[in-house]
Order: structure tokens, then C-alpha cells, then sequence
């Protein structure tokens, strides 16, 4: 099982033989970490590793688990399999009992397959405010990756040392905050080479470079090859 969190990108190749599942869940699903709900339902999604191995009767589990879930949004009369469609045939109150029986459906395989992967976050005292730092460090990185730069930036922002911030990505990541960075904005360069027709020249001013060739030796230097090279090889010769 692979957990592909916002910022992150997944290929599965050119093999096309896939048959499995695939659960996409909208950050307003989710009860927010300080939620004042009664149970302890701010689970945080950062406490999944990003691949779990699952063996045959866990697999089945959790297969089984995502199957019901999809049946259950399909039960409105006439509705389709869209979970939270208006169709006819459902009255307004069944939808709003769906999303809190999905929800509740979903927390219960997340927090299963935390346990199941011996996850020990929130639980680790020593790890929590490194890993509170580090996903500090993350959003800010989402909100400004075009125009800040520099380490010192995010450090200055968030009110500590870059030798701190740097300690926490290589705690959470086990890459320095420096090189988290770098491999973020070339993660958005390829997602705008593969997604988009826009020249290189554009994507470079919309990543903040002041030139197409600065742009294009950092990206060599991170993916190792050109930006015309890495469109070509994913169909966009």
C-alpha cells in the first residue's frame, strides 16, 4: 500500500497489468489534528509511513474495507458512485449520514493500518516537536517554493535555526532541508513539463528562474537529464 501525500507525485510506470485500489481522500474529509471531537479522531495523516507491506489476509482486509466503503456511497437510491452526489432519489439527510459514516469507515482502516505498521508517532515525546518543525517547514515550502529560496528563509519565518530546521528534515526525511527543497521545486518543474505544453522558457519564469538556462542546468543536475529529454520520455515528445 502506498500513501502518495499532497506535494507528491506517483508513477506506475509503463506496465499497464495494475489491479487494485485506489482511495482518494479531499483535506476537508479529514477532522482537523485539534479536533474538540469527544474520541481521538485528530488522527494525523503524516503518522503513515509511505509505503506499508501488507501480507495476503491483511491485503484482503484492507481491500475488503475500501470496497464497502464504495458500496455504502452507492446505496442512495438512483445515486451514482460519486460519494457525496446530489442525485434524485436520496433525501439531502442521507448524504450528511453518509460522509459521517465514511469518514468514520475511513479513520477505522487509517488507524488500523497504523497500528498494523507499528507506527509510534505522537507516542515518541522526543520525535513530535522535531516532526511538528519539519511539517512547519513543509507548508511553508508549498505556500512559497517560487520565491523562497534560501534555507535562511524558512528558518527566519519560522523562528529557528537553519542548523534546527536542517536537524528536523533529516530526522523526518533523512535528507537535509536543503535538498527537500531542491526536490520539491523539481518535483512542480516535472509536473509542469508532463502536464502542461507550456515552452521551457515559461516554466522556468513560473519557477522563479531568471533564466532558461539556469533553470535547465538545475534540472539536469537534479533529474540528470534536460527538460526536453524527461518531456520526451514521458509522451510529450
Amino acid at each position: 500500500m502506498v500513501i502518495v501525500r499532497p506535494g507528491q507525485a506517483h508513477s506506475f510506470g509503463e506496465n499497464e497489468d495494475w489491479d487494485g485500489w485506489i482511495l482518494l481522500v479531499r483535506p476537508d474529509f479529514l477532522w482537523a489534528a485539534s479536533s474538540p471531537e469527544g474520541m481521538r479522531l485528530g488522527f494525523d495523516m503524516k503518522r503513515l509511513p509511505s509505503c506499508i507491506c501488507l501480507d495476503a489476509g491483511d491485503l484482503e482486509r484492507a481491500a475488503t474495507a475500501m470496497q464497502w466503503m464504495r458500496l455504502d456511497a452507492a446505496r442512495a437510491e438512483g445515486a451514482s458512485l460519486e460519494p457525496f452526489s446530489d442525485e434524485p432519489g436520496a433525501p439531502p439527510e442521507y448524504f450528511e449520514d453518509l460522509q459521517c459514516h465514511l469518514r468514520y469507515a475511513f479513520y477505522s482502516l487509517v488507524s488500523w493500518l497504523a497500528m498494523s505498521s507499528g507506527d509510534k508517532g505522537p507516542r515518541d515525546s522526543h520525535g513530535q516537536p522535531i516532526l511538528r518543525r519539519f511539517n512547519h517547514f513543509k507548508g511553508l515550502v508549498e505556500k512559497h517554493l517560487v520565491e523562497w529560496r534560501s534555507i535562511s528563509a524558512y528558518s527566519t519565518a519560522m523562528g529557528c535555526t537553519e542548523r534546527s530546521l536542517t536537524r528536523a528534515a533529516l530526522e523526518a526525511e533523512g535528507i537535509s532541508a536543503k535538498e527537500y527543497l531542491t526536490r520539491r521545486l523539481c518535483l512542480e518543474a516535472k509536473r509542469l513539463l508532463v502536464h502542461t505544453n507550456s515552452p521551457v522558457g515559461v516554466i522556468a519564469d513560473k519557477l522563479g528562474f531568471k533564466e532558461a538556462t539556469h533553470f535547465s542546468k538545475f534540472f539536469r543536475r537534479v533529474a540528470g537529464c534536460t527538460p526536453q529529454q524527461f518531456r520526451a520520455a514521458n509522451g510529450h515528445g
